[in-house]
């Protein structure tokens, strides 16, 4: 009796080893898929951050060394001190968790006729299958 117990655990443990394998090899997108992930993640979180959206934004933050709501909108509302006419996801790098996203800005400065163009480093962190922005 206790043999065929110890064989129906057996097969149970193996059974569950391969069930988490596969579900953890599902988890893992192709590099293509993140980085389609990834853009469509930036170009939303950039959509909320200029429409003022503070609390969309907020929730696509990564929680490690995210500072209180009321902090972060301070942080995030000081760039719209300047008038900002676009900003675009120029190009995505995807190194496993990690993300990296070259953001155009197009801006201009009160009283200066002129737009100006940036481009700046923008990074991002994978985390429970949801790219997270990296908040500085």
């Amino acid at each position: 009796m206790t043999e065929r117990i110890h064989n129906i655990s057996g097969i149970f443990g193996a059974w569950l080893v391969c069930a988490l394998l596969l579900l953890s090899c599902a988890a893992v997108p192709s590099k293509e898929d993140s980085g389609a992930a990834l853009r469509a993640a930036a170009d939303n979180y950039w959509k909320l951050r200029l429409q003022g959206s503070y609390e969309g934004s907020y929730r696509l933050e990564d929680k490690e060394g995210l500072p209180a709501f009321e902090e972060y909108r301070g942080k995030a509302s000081a760039i719209m001190k300047i008038k900002i006419i676009s900003i675009s996801v120029k190009s995505v790098n995807v190194s496993d968790d990690r993300g990296a996203v070259e953001l155009e800005y197009s801006y201009q400065l009160p009283k200066v006729s002129q737009p100006f163009h940036q481009v700046l480093p923008d990074y991002w962190v994978y985390s429970n299958g949801t790219w997270l922005h990296v908040f500085k």
